[in-house]
């Protein structure tokens, strides 16, 4: 899926278990992204077992997920958005 340029927000579980969902591009234009848009997708879980960053950061600095425990945790400065609900 590529979200076209100019986008700003994703809803609500846009992608929610899309099952093929494999791979992603989302513009920076995108500042908002609602609870669960890609929960249970391909992509989302590739990413937690096989993503180098313990976060992931999309669009203009909207982190969507992490991988590091709370005690760990420390806010990238690029986060500018953190969405609602996200997975840890």
């Amino acid at each position: 899926v590529v979200i076209e340029d100019g986008t700003t927000s994703i809803g609500y579980a846009a992608f929610y278990h899309c099952d093929s969902l494999k791979d992603v591009t989302i513009p920076e234009t995108v500042t908002e992204i609602g609870s669960r848009a890609f929960e249970h997708t391909p992509w989302l879980e590739d990413w937690y077992t096989n993503g180098e960053e313990d976060y992931l950061i999309v669009g203009d600095g909207v982190l969507i997920a992490y991988k590091c425990s709370d005690e760990d945790f420390i806010l990238p400065e690029a986060v500018k958005t953190i969405a609602c609900e996200i997975p840890e």
